[in-house]
């Protein structure tokens, strides 16, 4: 199952956002895409966010191909 966390750290402002979803090396489904899409809604409406970072786990960031 596709996966994202996301944290804020209060003292920086920094949200960051990780996608969690090893198994498949972090490629973005559409699950993980309307999971994204929530996550970026929900920090957006915060006022503590001023920078969001997205980051991959275990150290693989991979996205789907445009076309």
């Amino acid at each position: 199952m596709a996966g994202i966390q996301a944290n804020i750290d209060d003292h920086t402002r920094v949200a960051t956002v990780t996608l969690c979803e090893p198994e498949r090396r972090n490629a973005i489904s559409h699950e993980m895409a309307d999971q994204i899409r929530e996550a970026f809604g929900a920090l957006e409406a915060d006022e503590r966010v001023g920078a969001v970072v997205v980051t991959g786990a275990p150290g693989v960031l991979r996205g789907r191909r445009a076309r």
